[in-house]
């Protein structure tokens, strides 16, 4: 009898943590990044993800990712909004300018979900 409790008091340790992670998955819409492939949220975070992207983007090393380089790398998402988030018009976007349109387009979700 106390195999059978041992037992099943193991199973349950085992158990209840996994479905306590399964249920503390980062939520979104499942889209994959093209580059490597990788879901939102995880180990690392967004901005270190972020930061890697650009530095594989930026091939010619100069910390700032043109039309062209974009266009290489197939970041379909970035090329959508390049003009928004190249804020002075230079044709190249520069890590404060990436910061600076997030920053807004966080701002604008949460004034929206405010005025529901």
């Amino acid at each position: 009898m106390k195999i059978k409790a041992f037992l099943l008091a193991a199973l349950a340790a085992l158990i209840i943590p996994a479905t306590s992670y399964a249920q503390s998955e980062p939520e979104g819409d499942g889209s994959a990044c093209k580059q490597c492939q990788h879901g939102k949220g995880g180990p690392g975070g967004k901005k270190g993800k972020a930061r890697d992207h650009m530095k594989k983007m930026d091939t010619d090393g100069n910390k700032q990712i043109s039309l062209e380089e974009a266009e290489a790398a197939n970041a379909e998402r970035l090329l959508e909004n390049f003009e928004a988030i190249d804020s002075n018009g230079d044709g190249n976007i520069t890590p404060d300018e990436m910061r600076a349109f997030g920053e807004a387009k966080r701002e604008g979700r949460k004034a929206e979900r405010e005025s529901e």
